[in-house]
């Protein structure tokens, strides 16, 4: 009895010598590419000079491809820099009007909402979504309109926090989250992410937590969608004191 007693003990001692390891393994990874973030954004940099080379010697009567050339920098630019992304979330705009192109307007209101939500500009992110006019509206677009309806009711909730407005501005989340879920392919990275993200909202936060995890694994996610899933999910930890 005696030995398998220190047996058990010593398993336990070697399992989290090895978790913690791994965790120092992985600490010392992520400091390593934190400061080679001047690599990356100079790499960023290279790619947004070309694409701004090409934008300035446009002509100027090319208004399809100063469309795409101004959606391409938003790309670039929207977690990167706020001033640089809404400048050309403006210029989609402006050229989108002089194309007359209804399904451009309201891609570039998209875009610009995303950006004003981004910084916790509420009123001029819900006065730009509200002006989306859904002419000839491909399914995609609308569930992204549906997410983003969503993610402004739930920053109010949050930014709110209290039980009487917050409650309110949940259920909206809600509604909203549904609708898009309805559009979204069930094998996309947007329904299962979207869909972990309703399960956080109705409460039921371990189960999203282990949603989140699943969705983790998958090896086909860009690092974007993989840096969205770890940055919910490490959200969900810090909220259980971890």
């Amino acid at each position: 009895m005696k030995q398998w007693i220190i047996c058990f003990f010593l398993f336990l001692v070697y399992g989290n010598l090895r978790a913690q390891l791994n965790l120092d393994g992985q600490l010392a990874e992520l400091n390593q590419t934190i400061q080679a973030s001047a690599r990356y954004d100079l790499q960023k940099g290279q790619v947004i000079r070309t694409l701004k080379d090409s934008f300035d010697s446009l002509n100027h009567e090319d208004l399809n491809s100063r469309f795409n050339l101004s959606l391409s920098l938003y790309e670039e630019y929207k977690v990167f820099h706020y001033d640089s992304a809404y400048r050309y979330a403006t210029i989609m705009q402006q050229t989108a009007a002089q194309l007359n192109d209804p399904v451009r307007k309201d891609l570039a209101r998209l875009r610009l909402s995303f950006i004003l939500l981004s910084t916790g500009l509420f009123r001029e992110a819900y006065d730009s979504l509200r002006n989306v006019t859904f002419v000839d509206f491909p399914d995609s677009l609308k569930a992204e309109y549906y997410t983003l309806m969503a993610r402004y009711y739930y920053d109010l909730a949050d930014y709110d926090n209290d039980k009487y407005h917050s409650p309110a501005y949940n259920s909206k989340g809600k509604e909203y989250i549904d609708s898009a879920l309805l559009l979204f392919s069930r094998s996309s990275f947007a329904f299962n992410y979207y869909s972990g993200l309703r399960l956080i909202r109705d409460g039921r936060k371990e189960e999203a937590a282990r949603y989140f995890q699943q969705l983790m694994s998958d090896s086909t996610l860009s690092y974007h969608e993989l840096a969205l899933t770890a940055s919910t999910l490490s959200d969900y930890h810090i909220q259980n004191g971890k």
